[in-house]
């Protein structure tokens, strides 16, 4: 599976768990997403990762977004925000994540999304500028 259906898997197994799902979203991302199930296990095991650590995540959003408070920010850039903030405590490359999550944002809320879920993660650990693509 490309790298980039695996965030969007991950994105959406994330928003189920704020609304209560559970395992059985499994069954529906396969479906939906057109994957293994092994790929969609992988993708629940690193959003049930992420979401064990939310308090953490939300702790730190809620510090960088001064203007906002964490109840505020929609639950999409929140899961965005907190998936963003997963991969930069594992040390991967901070260009590729400004870039993955402009996308994310864009792709599953507004194009102002990107700009606002950059800000915030910019805030908490510096990231590369929006390239003009990423700024349109």
């Amino acid at each position: 599976m490309l790298i980039a259906k695996f965030h969007e898997v991950v994105l959406q197994i994330l928003f189920a768990l704020e609304n209560g799902g559970d395992e059985s979203v499994i069954e529906l991302v396969m479906a939906e997403a057109k994957i293994s199930r092994q790929n969609a296990k992988q993708a629940y095991a690193r959003a049930q990762a992420i979401w064990q650590q939310k308090e953490t995540w939300d702790a730190i959003i809620g510090k960088a977004s001064n203007d906002y408070s964490l109840e505020r920010i929609p639950t999409v850039e929140k899961n965005i925000l907190r998936y963003a903030l997963m991969e930069i405590s594992e040390e991967n490359d901070r260009a590729l994540i400004a870039k993955e999550t402009v996308r994310l944002a864009r792709k599953f809320s507004t194009p102002e999304a990107g700009a606002f879920v950059h800000a915030i993660l910019h805030t908490i650990s510096p990231l590369p500028p929006l390239s003009e693509e990423g700024a349109s």
